[in-house]
């Protein structure tokens, strides 16, 4: 099952990228990383406090970025071929265990026409208890 570390993958991605970027657009820091003096931009003075020089400050307001994270997904040539190639795998194998599950149900019927005391009987008990450990090995896995 390589669908779980795909998607995750492509889910965290973006999202890590939106967790980094926000708090340093929300804190309007400028390109290099340095904080300008005075209070944060956005900052509500203090009641009765001079609307000096920083009036302009406040008026700025937040940067907020929005992400469609659907339409990118329903748009990613890479994550969309990555999950219809899943699709087939799963597809192949379910077809592969259905096939699997005719043919046992094909040695049990077999199994009817033979008396319980038979050797052929105890042939084909043995093939259909190999035959179901098989299977279920491969669906569990």
């Amino acid at each position: 099952m390589r669908f779980l570390p795909v998607c995750a993958t492509f889910v965290a991605g973006p999202l890590t990228l939106l967790f980094l970027v926000a708090p340093v657009a929300a804190q309007g820091l400028p390109p290099g990383g340095a904080r300008p003096s005075g209070p944060p931009v956005g900052a509500i003075p203090p009641s009765g406090a001079a609307a000096g020089p920083s009036a302009p400050a406040a008026a700025a307001g937040t940067s907020v970025a929005v992400i469609d994270v659907a339409y990118i997904f329903k748009n990613h040539a890479r994550f969309n071929q990555s999950m219809n190639d899943m699709k087939r795998d799963i597809e192949a194998f379910d077809a592969h265990m259905q096939e699997e599950s005719k043919k046992l149900q094909k040695k049990q019927e077999e199994m009817t026409s033979f008396g319980p005391s038979s050797p052929q009987f105890k042939k084909l008990d043995e093939e259909l208890a190999k035959m179901k450990s098989d299977f279920q090995i491969a669906v569990q896995s």
